[in-house]
């Protein structure tokens, strides 16, 4: 497991395996034999480390490897002058190379260099907020597993970095598939015409925790696969909060804060769900707090509700829109939601094989 830094004080072609503005090494040339790349000049290598949280890695400017110039170095020798990295870098035109130091993420394009470069179990770090950008900022490459661990996105402890679309249609984050990510202490923002916040039919394990969505022009998130959505705000937003469309098994939407948007808080539109949502506040949402629209089949299919506290929103607090919906509602409190009634059931059978109380 590494880490890669990105900070405002850094550098576009440093490694960001080092938490300092400037890398630690520098070169202006080298040549690969395989995985094995010899540096220039006489660089003393003796503090490079070769795995565990701290393992060091080097930017090569001229690689062609898809996806990165980032490479997480494996082994040294401090004689030869010569590294041992993880992928054997290609196409080696432009020499220069960089170990260590903070990564600049770029205003433009997406900083694919880095996300090639994250395996499982490694962590990206921003310890403050980029400068704004019309691209996506992330779009998933590699996928945890459950020997290494997630691939971690995350805010430095004690600040909540801003990852803001300033104009235009671009996701914040494009996840398609995503396997085991956990993406925590951020803001998300877009100020365009279409981008969602983070999209792409989320895979199993996909963690949200501690993300601050606080404006769009879409959905905030939307998959078709399990994921986990906690301890997050969502606020400001046009589109429906969160979605879970299709499959939607293993679907966790705990103790987050859904307040002041433009439409629904929650949709569960699939038709397969096995779907919690637990101890979140739901409120003054410009139509449903919850809406149970998918049509399953099965009555192993379900969405538990409980815990919450759903008031002040324009539609309804909850409402079930199919017959075949099969929805355990306890312990939650609705008020003032709709002028007609805080719990609607559309679709009125789906009452009857539901089970409520308190």
């Amino acid at each position: 497991m590494g880490i890669l830094y990105a900070d405002t004080g850094g550098n576009a072609a440093n490694s960001g395996s080092s938490d300092n503005n400037t890398a630690d090494l520098t070169g202006t040339a080298c040549t690969a034999a395989g995985s094995v790349v010899t540096l220039d000049g006489s660089p003393d290598l003796s503090g490079l480390v070769t795995s565990g949280a701290t393992q060091s890695s080097i930017n090569i400017a001229g690689a062609t490897n898809a996806n990165r110039t980032v490479f997480w170095i494996t082994a040294f020798d401090n004689v030869l002058k010569t590294v041992t990295v993880d992928v054997a870098p290609t196409g080696i035109t432009t020499n220069a190379w960089k170990i260590g130091g903070r990564y600049l993420w770029p205003s433009g394009s997406t900083a694919n260099v880095v996300e090639g470069a994250l395996r499982a179990g490694d962590i990206l770090q921003f310890n403050n907020s980029p400068s704004t950008r019309t691209a996506t900022y992330i779009t998933r490459r590699t996928d945890g597993d459950s020997t290494s661990g997630f691939i971690t996105v995350r805010g430095k402890a004690g600040v909540r970095p801003l990852l803001n679309i300033a104009s235009g249609t671009a996701n914040v984050m494009t996840m398609t598939s995503a396997n085991t990510w956990y993406v925590s202490n951020l803001e998300l923002q877009q100020n365009g015409t279409v981008g969602a916040l983070i999209t792409g039919n989320l895979g199993g394990g996909f963690t949200v925790d501690n993300v601050k969505f606080s404006k769009g022009p879409a959905t905030a998130i939307s998959s078709t696969a399990a994921f986990r959505v906690i301890n997050s705000e969502f606020t400001q937003l046009v589109g429906d909060c969160i979605t879970c469309t299709t499959g939607g098994s293993n679907v966790l939407i705990s103790g987050n804060y859904i307040h002041d948007n433009t439409a629904n808080g929650v949709v569960i539109s699939a038709t397969t769900p096995v779907v919690m949502i637990l101890n979140n506040i739901i409120d003054t949402n410009g139509a449903r707090g919850i809406y149970v629209s998918g049509a399953p089949t099965n009555v192993a299919n379900s969405v538990t509700i409980v815990g919450n506290s759903i008031y002040n929103n324009t539609t309804a607090g909850l409402e079930v829109a199919d017959v075949d919906s099969n929805v355990f509602l306890y312990n939650n409190i609705f008020q003032n939601n709709a002028s007609t009634a805080n719990v609607i059931w559309s679709a009125g059978t789906a009452e009857l094989i539901s089970v409520h109380g308190y």
